[in-house]
């Protein structure tokens, strides 16, 4: 009785192994590039807030908030008849409206004053 061999080509698993390689590579590449434009573009889900939560955020009442939107004067998102507002764009507007004290115009004009007289000096 006779055995026959079969004989594989090494370079044919070879070129196997390097194709699921670089499929799987390809995938992670993707995965990660989607998973940036997503990060990139909107907002965290955590990081939304309804109406109530930003009324809650800002300590105001919810219609406040209505009259802020009406107005475009507060940063938010709507789809489908929903406000959303990112808790991240609300905490900067909030700040964006914080004056300065006392001690730091006083500061400030102090600067420019400095600044003015190195110029014409």
């Amino acid at each position: 009785m006779v055995k026959l061999f079969k004989m594989t080509n090494p370079f044919e698993e070879l070129a196997d192994r390097l194709d699921r390689r670089l499929d799987r590579i390809e995938a992670l590449l993707l995965e990660k590039s989607n998973s940036q434009l997503s990060e990139s573009i909107l907002p965290k889900k955590d990081d939304l807030l309804n109406i109530k939560q930003a009324a809650q955020l800002l300590n105001m009442a919810k219609g406040s908030i209505y009259q802020l939107v009406h107005k475009g004067t507060v940063p938010y998102m709507k789809r489908s008849k929903k406000l959303y507002f990112s808790e991240k764009e609300l905490r900067q507007w909030l700040q964006s409206g914080r004056r300065q004290t006392v001690q730091e115009i006083q500061k400030e004009a102090v600067n420019a004053l400095s600044v003015e007289k190195t110029r014409t000096v």
